[in-house]
């Protein structure tokens, strides 16, 4: 997995932005996560999101009606390729993220439902762009411009 080998675990959660950075190919972070996209696709890690991540990656394509690229993040998340499992958000993660929210000032709602939701399907990391996000949960968090 290149740079990512370093990454401790098999089943990582993986922050909307990520999605954001393979979808539209931005530099330098769709180079640096492709790896661990294949590596889900030859099944020898599990991804895992919310489906909160496809409202927050169809935002810029609806803002700037992009259709092509809106429906691309969409299939992404309905009909997910191999190795990328999406958690349907359900009352328990709403509540742990309430949990999370009452016990961390800063930290906003989506934040709080994607570490919940992190925690619910048991996952060994959570993989972000947000720093913010470190040390908000008992699932380490890697920040990807860090590694």
């Amino acid at each position: 997995m290149g740079e990512l080998e370093c990454l401790p675990g098999n089943r990582i959660y993986l922050d909307t932005n990520l999605f954001i950075y393979a979808v539209e190919e931005i530099a330098p972070y769709a180079e640096q996560i492709r790896p661990l996209l294949q590596a889900a696709d030859r099944e020898e890690v599990v991804l895992v999101t919310s489906l909160l991540a496809l409202a927050e990656t169809l935002v810029m394509p609806f803002r700037n009606r992009d259709d092509v690229l809106a429906d691309t993040c969409r299939e992404l998340f309905v009909r997910p390729p191999t190795g990328l499992r999406v958690a349907q958000l359900d009352a328990g993660v709403l509540q742990r993220a309430a949990r999370l929210r009452a016990t961390l000032n800063n930290l906003h709602l989506p934040d709080a439902i994607h570490l919940a939701t992190a925690g619910s399907e048991q996952c060994d990391l959570v993989l972000t762009n947000g720093k913010r996000l470190k040390g908000a949960t008992t699932v380490p968090v890697v920040v990807l411009a860090e590694i």
